[in-house]
């Protein structure tokens, strides 16, 4: 690539980021349409940083700091900029999403230069950036969300990886550079999301031991251990003790195992037995053309299964690294499997087109939403412009199961009372707001939330409450944040029954005194006995 092109590359780059900073300005507000659980999921873990907590030491979550800290660092900067002006959570989950792509910006920026022609590395470039500023976490459905956002960003950083692992620089004096990109990447992946590290970690070593690429390696290593060596000097050397007990909670809950299909449906099923067919054609035409890049490729593809099965959604993402390892490498006309490896690639690039067209086109769309149909998810007025569609809030609906003439429901029961067999399947936010009234008229008003026998507890959020200390945003497994708690809330229809179940056979295990202070049409309260 000449110099005036790799100009030219950097500037597009430059100016789409530039565009997508326009697009949330014009917005002024997140608004959003799907998955009001997770975004008042993400809204605690935000605040709760805000409020000076840490992660894994102050609450549970497997999610790693890096996925909500930017986040929170914004929501924070006005107090220390007095000339800024104040962002409630809209805005600041929108900015992150810039100063994300502004961060990955450079590491970008080398990977397109160092590995790949001038169009093929404006194509490689805009997907990974447009990933990180999406508003949707993939999938062909159009309702707009930030759910799941961490998933995007980790994928644009393993795309950076997988390129810089598997094709070659062809200058030595980019080992030092390739080194920092893919370190720094490794490191940041484990401060988002620790699947990913974990998946990519023997494939990365390996990939580039076979191809004499130590030194890459031992830069990556040595970037990435400053990256958490600056964590535990900040928080501590507990703080990578209590994320590693936050990981293996999650890992041995059979709580959700997977958020999909199972492993065998992401790897060879309808849905997805052509992408890991192209993904093996890709790798074997790769052993054709240079034996140490195809095995390396080669090396990733169970690491890719993998990832896209612990995903929401289980998106075959990695089909675009995949595309342009190919396409880097393509031989010149008329020379080896060009064909093939451009045929490989252009059925990778298709057969993903459709996930991340949406996710590319979803801030146009952001953009262009009407305000009128939108309300605040939250009360505080400081957050008004993070907004929920108003429809999805108007009807609250459970699922139930029928008992037919002649039937005896054989109902589970809790400290006496029989446990509904029905679940909520709408209208989260309004019943979370009729809850939290309820608990006002019996005095729950000042002091910590109850523990909430649910997967969501954000009632704190929605009056004068305050969030239960070492309790956990979302639920996963034990019974986080009870030592702590005064009451115990178990709803007459949970959003997540099994998980209903679950905690209050762990509580019934243990033995936890109770005495009940209130029932109505929603919940029951049991006073915690010390």
């Amino acid at each position: 690539m000449s110099g005036a092109r790799k100009r030219h590359f950097c500037g597009i780059l430059i100016g789409f980021v530039g565009l997508q900073a326009l697009l949330v300005w014009i917005s002024a507000e997140f608004r959003f349409s799907r998955h009001e659980g997770d975004m008042l999921h993400l809204s605690e873990l935000v605040l709760r940083v805000v409020a000076g907590q840490v992660p894994h030491m102050d609450f549970m979550t497997p999610i790693g700091d890096l996925a909500f800290r930017p986040i929170a660092a914004l929501l924070m900067l006005p107090d220390r900029i007095a000339a800024l002006p104040p962002l409630g959570l809209g805005r600041a989950m929108l900015w992150s999403q810039v100063m994300a792509a502004v961060v990955l910006l450079p590491a970008v920026c080398w990977t397109g230069l160092s590995r790949m022609r001038f169009g093929p590395a404006v194509v490689f470039g805009l997907l990974t950036l447009g990933l990180v500023t999406g508003l949707v976490f993939g999938g062909v459905h159009t309702n707009l969300s930030l759910s799941m956002h961490y998933n995007r960003w980790a994928w644009a950083l393993t795309f950076l990886v997988v390129v810089l692992v598997v094709v070659p620089a062809g200058r030595r004096r980019a080992d030092l550079f390739d080194g920092l990109v893919i370190g720094l990447a490794l490191s940041a992946l484990v401060l988002i999301k620790a699947t990913y590290a974990v998946a990519l970690a023997l494939p990365v070593t390996l990939g580039l031991l076979i191809q004499f690429r130590a030194r890459v390696m031992w830069v990556a290593g040595l970037a990435a251990l400053a990256v958490w060596g600056l964590y535990a000097w900040a928080f501590g050397p507990e703080f990578w003790r209590a994320y590693a007990d936050d990981l293996l909670t999650v890992l041995r809950s059979g709580i959700r195992p997977f958020p999909g299909e199972t492993l065998q449906a992401v790897a060879l099923s309808p849905a997805y037995t052509f992408a890991t067919l192209a993904g093996l054609a890709a790798a074997l035409l790769l052993r054709r053309e240079s034996r140490g890049p195809g095995l390396a490729l080669m090396l990733f593809l169970p690491a890719f299964v993998y990832i896209s099965y612990q995903n929401y959604g289980n998106d075959p993402l990695w089909l675009v690294p995949v595309a342009f390892c190919l396409i880097a490498q393509l031989p010149g006309p008329g020379e080896g499997p060009r064909s093939a490896m451009a045929a490989v690639a252009l059925t990778a690039l298709v057969l993903v087109a459709p996930q991340m067209g949406n996710v590319l086109y979803s801030p146009v769309r952001h953009a262009l939403l009407p305000a009128s149909q939108y309300r605040p998810l939250l009360p505080d007025p400081a957050h008004a412009d993070l907004r929920m569609l108003a429809a999805r809030g108007e009807a609250p609906f459970v699922q139930a199961t029928m008992v037919l003439p002649g039937q005896t429901p054989d109902l589970p029961e809790f400290q006496g009372r029989p446990l509904a067999e029905c679940k909520r399947e709408g209208g989260l936010v309004p019943v979370i707001e009729a809850e939290t009234a309820l608990l006002a008229e019996l005095g729950i008003t000042q002091g910590p939330q109850p523990f909430v026998a649910d997967f969501l507890a954000p009632y704190w959020m929605y009056s004068a409450l305050t969030p239960l200390p070492d309790g956990a945003p979302w639920y996963y497994d034990g019974l986080p944040g009870l030592e702590t708690a005064t009451h115990l809330m178990v709803p007459v229809c949970a959003s997540k029954p099994h998980v209903r179940a679950h905690i209050l056979s762990l509580i019934e295990a243990r033995g936890v005194p109770l005495t009940e202070t209130g029932h109505n049409e929603l919940f029951t309260l049991y006073e915690i006995g010390r």
